[in-house]
């Protein structure tokens, strides 16, 4: 932990529980003197901590600790141990025989709450509890694969809470998962299927808006004919074995707006290609994303755009460009550098991942400036 104002490294230790692209899943609490994380026992069992950085206090949690909400008083997580099955690079590293598969939608896995005051946990609502909270049904192919947790994030109210579950088939290539997007209350109840696979399908990444009852993510929204999509779909494959660079209009991302409930959708500015990382300041003016590499918005050497978007009048900006190749990229790209960008709470900085030298860094970047142009171009 380095003080941003004279470089002082303020806090610093070291723990076993982390992997490629989020590490140990620091971040902060409440107040500025609380840090969480996650370490590991010896026996390979994950676990989160609660430090006081003033007093040097540590305490443990008894599960994991993915996010923290806004007033710092629960921590939820999905299993940080099984997470990799169906997304490398979010949990903890143990050896592959300590980590017990599902089976369909499990009645002992799902998502966990800490209280972060006690450290007590509790399993708040189980896979099969989800499915069939929203009438999902058994399906047969579910026995041959598992239900797994992955993102977990609370809204900016605290008042609730996205989900997002992977069915992976034990026989299925790492990251070919079916994708379903949960929200709920944090008391476990009043579950909704905002997304599922179906219309899922070639999107990525959901994040709150500020309004805390919407969601934004990259989508193919409107769906075009079945046909259309399996055409565009092989020849993406091909033009990528080929080496070109080729990006079908059916299978083009925008940038949309979901509710909490699933129920109304709608695209933010329509002009715009989705990519990367969406997030929206807290004010709601700005929206900022990053883009893959592979994406069509990225440039062609390695290097990516961090855009702005003002939501009102449509503008683009290309705000800065990162450069996002690392010195070994990994099996299963698990050693990607995504820019990921993220707002801090007052809306004038945000934070994103880079490339220096091929070794990943942290920037902060200041968009006050920035900002207060778009705000003006509008």
């Amino acid at each position: 932990m380095l003080d941003l104002e004279t470089a002082e490294e303020v806090y610093s230790t070291l723990t076993s529980a982390w992997d490629t692209q989020v590490g140990a899943h620091a971040q902060w609490g409440d107040q500025d003197d609380a840090l969480y994380f996650n370490r590991l026992d010896p026996d390979w069992v994950p676990y989160g901590v609660k430090v006081d950085i003033t007093e040097r206090r540590e305490d443990r949690l008894e599960h994991t600790v993915y996010m923290v909400s806004p007033d710092g008083r629960a921590a939820l997580s999905p299993c940080l141990r099984r997470i990799g099955i169906a997304q490398p690079g979010y949990g903890v590293l143990v050896p592959t025989n300590l980590i017990k598969r599902n089976r369909g939608a499990s009645a002992e896995d799902g998502l966990y709450s800490t209280d972060t005051a006690s450290g007590r946990s509790r399993l708040l609502i189980s896979f099969a509890d989800l499915m069939s909270n929203v009438g999902l049904k058994r399906r047969e192919r579910d026995l041959s694969g598992g239900f797994y947790g992955f993102h977990t994030k609370w809204n900016p109210q605290g008042d609730r809470v996205m989900f997002i579950v992977r069915f992976a088939p034990d026989s299925g290539r790492v990251g070919k998962t079916e994708n379903f997007l949960f929200t709920l209350a944090p008391d476990g109840r009043d579950v909704a299927l905002a997304l599922g696979p179906d219309e899922w399908e070639g999107g990525h990444h959901p994040n709150w808006c500020p309004d805390g009852r919407s969601i934004v993510m990259n989508l193919i929204h409107p769906r075009p004919a079945s046909w259309r999509m399996s055409t565009s779909t092989l020849a993406s494959r091909i033009a990528r074995r080929i080496g070109l660079r080729y990006f079908p209009r059916a299978r083009r991302l925008s940038f949309v707006s979901i509710d909490h409930r699933g129920e109304h959708k709608r695209i933010i500015a329509p002009s715009s290609v989705g990519s990367g990382h969406p997030t929206i300041d807290p004010s709601a003016k700005l929206l900022i994303s990053d883009a893959y590499p592979s994406e069509e918005v990225a440039f062609k050497d390695g290097t990516v755009p961090i855009r702005g978007i003002d939501i009102a009048s449509e503008v683009e900006t290309c705000m800065l460009r990162v450069d996002t190749r690392p010195r070994y990229v990994g099996r299963n790209n698990e050693y990607r550098i995504d820019p990921h960008p993220a707002w801090d709470r007052s809306g004038n900085f945000i934070t994103f991942n880079g490339s220096m030298n091929g070794c990943r860094s942290v920037f902060l970047a200041d968009l006050s400036p920035i900002i207060d142009k778009l705000g003006s171009d509008s």
